[in-house]
């Protein structure tokens, strides 16, 4: 993909991501901060086009992850799409060939995904590493979090307190992030961010 073609991508998987086709992912929301990085390497947007419109696409989201001292360099596999009227031909197949080639090239360490169809994935070599758990907390169950009577909560609505953040961040296990990743995620409007205070700090 190149920049000048990153336009007709985002039109390309809203239109197979639409909002009742694939309640799971939305474009706006999970790709926003995915494209950003992207825009300085488009090489790792790979497509298929046929009558110069963009048919298939797989991505690879370049992080860094850290468990303990260890640091490793990761692909996450996002945006497998193929337009409807293009399926069964195996582009998507070609194309997460080609980002798999394009990863072991360049060295990453692990390449994740995420996926309803296992078994899509299975045949062509990627095996089921766990599942995602998703907790939410409420007014019903806030008391399994450590004491937070004693805390101040404010919306988080600029960047004053994006060093911060993102240094809290980074002290445990998990992706690295840099304050320019951090802020997009945080500026995204469909997610409300809030920060705790104790004691000022």
């Amino acid at each position: 993909c190149t920049r000048e073609e990153l336009g007709e991508l985002l039109v390309f998987l809203y239109n197979v991501f639409k909002p009742g086709l694939d309640e799971n992912i939305n474009v706006g929301l999970e790709y926003s901060h995915v494209i950003a990085s992207a825009m300085d390497d488009s090489e790792n947007l790979r497509v298929i086009k046929c009558n110069r419109e963009i048919v298939s696409h797989v991505g690879i989201h370049k992080i860094y992850v850290k468990i303990d001292e260890l640091k490793l360099k990761v692909g996450v596999i996002f945006g497998v799409a193929t337009h409807q009227n293009y399926r069964g031909k195996g582009f998507a197949t070609i194309l997460l060939k080609d980002a798999t080639e394009k990863m072991i090239k360049e060295n990453y360490d692990v390449s994740i995904l995420w996926t309803g169809i296992p078994e899509f994935y299975r045949r062509l070599g990627w095996e089921n590493a766990g599942s995602k758990t998703i907790f939410h907390f409420n007014n019903s169950n806030i008391e399994v979090l450590p004491d937070y009577r004693d805390l101040e909560i404010r919306k988080v609505e600029d960047d004053s307190e994006l060093k911060t953040i993102v240094s809290l961040h980074n002290e445990t296990n998990g992706v690295i992030w840099d304050e320019n990743t951090a802020k997009l995620l945080l500026s995204r409007q469909a997610i409300e961010t809030y920060s705790a205070f104790r004691n000022g700090s």
